[in-house]
């Protein structure tokens, strides 16, 4: 009797540990099915009726303005959310754009288009370290420096110049003008006494603080990398609105949003768990979700119609997220070799001179749209040029500044490239159709349900002979 008791008590334990096994994934298959539908709007925003007979239409269209960041960044979010963007008109439009990067002097173009330019190519599965016979990759990271100073855009070209590097694992000649470890030591240098980062100002800025953490996130293990890590993610947590989004020019904004979810996916953060980065209950992808329009678009700020950037930074953070809920390679590697592995012997840097949910908020869209944002609000902006005092010393010190000024070209937020490209690994080397089901979405999550269920029916029918077998229990 006593044995029959132990045996129906275990069954009945394992089957509501079961069963709440199938309710955590069934959870997980809703946020991966909203990502999805998410997504997929950006996409047909973008393109009308998108789908999977389009895929080749759609990218002929991005191909009329490669080379322009509303064309690029959806050339690097397609083929991150798993679509082949192998497409010779694209690639060769893109080659075309490098050509022109040459003939005008690389002296005279930003650095940062070349980034974005070398990311696109690479979504499209092309080569970046000979384009028409030019080192593309070595003039845009480590060789910049005999064109011009590679951190001219300040902290947002360094970060962009590690993560082409990191990609794909590109290895750095000694005879380069800047080593990774170079690279990486400059921007270490750039942090701000309250643990963010910036262009120009000692103001720290939410997106490029987000950029920067997405250029170190493969660093973590790192002694010296980790706590400023760590101390800019605590400036993130603490400047997160209560809404789940982020600020940026005093405006909520789906950008700044964006970009944050992409730092904290890079860096392996769950951004639905993680309290530092809930407020009021709301999560940063709710935050994001709160821009999300009926067309599929997304907007800059609430109050305003869909507009084109919003749409592809969001629809970069959005799949930056399907990455890390599918439990693939970051948003940033495209390496078989998880970069992260070689983190803690890579670097060695001297920083003596430095300073050192719920989802039924997801239906919700914006209402009563604007047609357009104010000229003072716009994202759209090209690069300006801003005079800065150039201070010789650290950023911790409170010494004078010297009197000398130096002119600095930086980008708006609307021109941070925000998302970029993966390399396959091993169980990453499939491309899949853009309607994507939900036995796809799952495949790489918890337990398939089916095996559940066959457990479920086993446990059941061995209780029920087991019953018949002693003739119940008296």
């Amino acid at each position: 009797m006593e044995y029959i008791k132990s045996c129906i008590a275990v069954t009945i334990a394992v089957t509501i540990a079961i069963v709440s096994t199938i309710v955590v994934n069934s959870a997980s298959l809703d946020t991966q099915d909203k990502v999805n539908t998410a997504i997929n709007g950006a996409l047909s925003y973008r393109f009308g009726d998108f789908s999977t007979n389009s895929i080749n239409d759609c990218l002929k269209e991005l191909s009329k303005n490669a080379g322009d960041y509303s064309s690029d960044w959806y050339y690097i979010a397609m083929s991150r959310y798993g679509i082949n963007c192998d497409h010779k008109e694209s690639i060769n439009s893109l080659k075309s754009v490098v050509d022109d990067f040459y003939k005008n002097g690389l002296e005279n173009t930003k650095v940062t288009d070349m980034q974005r330019v070398a990311l696109a190519l690479l979504s499209c599965e092309s080569e970046i370290t000979d384009v028409n016979g030019h080192n593309f990759l070595a003039d845009c990271t480590y060789n910049r420096e005999n064109y011009a100073p590679l951190d001219k855009q300040g902290v947002n070209s360094l970060a962009y110049a590690l993560i082409l590097l990191d990609s794909k694992d590109f290895s750095v000649p000694t005879s380069a003008k800047l080593s990774r470890n170079d690279i990486l030591e400059k921007i270490l240098q750039k942090e701000l006494p309250n643990g963010g980062f910036s262009i120009v100002s000692n103001a720290p800025d939410v997106d490029v603080t987000a950029i920067t953490l997405q250029s170190l996130a493969p660093y973590y293990n790192n002694d010296k990398v980790k706590p400023v890590i760590d101390r800019a993610l605590n400036y993130i947590s603490k400047v997160q609105q209560t809404s789940g989004t982020f600020k940026s020019f005093g405006k909520e904004n789906a950008e700044s949003t964006a970009q944050v979810i992409i730092a904290l996916t890079s860096l392996n953060i769950d951004i639905l768990t993680d309290k530092r980065f809930i407020k009021n209950g709301n999560t940063a992808l709710d935050g994001l979700m709160s821009f999300s329009m009926v067309d599929g678009g997304f907007c800059h700020i609430q109050g305003y119609s869909s507009n084109n950037m919003a749409t592809y930074q969001s629809l970069c953070a959005l799949v930056s997220y399907f990455r890390y809920l599918n439990k693939q390679t970051g948003f940033f590697s495209f390496s078989k070799k998880d970069v992260s592995q070689k983190a803690t012997e890579l670097i060695s840097v001297d920083k003596s001179n430095t300073n050192n949910s719920s989802y039924s908020k997801y239906d919700k869209k914006a209402n009563n749209p604007k047609k357009n944002v104010p000229a003072t609000e716009t994202i759209e902006s090209d690069t300006k040029e801003i005079k800065t005092k150039k201070n010789t010393q650290s950023p911790k010190s409170n010494s004078t500044e010297s009197k000398s000024t130096e002119t600095v070209s930086i980008e708006t937020v609307n021109e941070y490239p925000t998302a970029i490209i993966d390399s396959q690994y091993e169980n990453d080397q499939k491309y899949y159709s853009i309607n994507r089901d939900k036995t796809m979405v799952s495949e790489k999550t918890g337990t398939p349900i089916e095996i559940i269920y066959v457990f479920l029916i086993i446990m059941v029918a061995y209780l029920i002979l087991l019953y018949i077998k002693t003739g119940g229990i008296k």
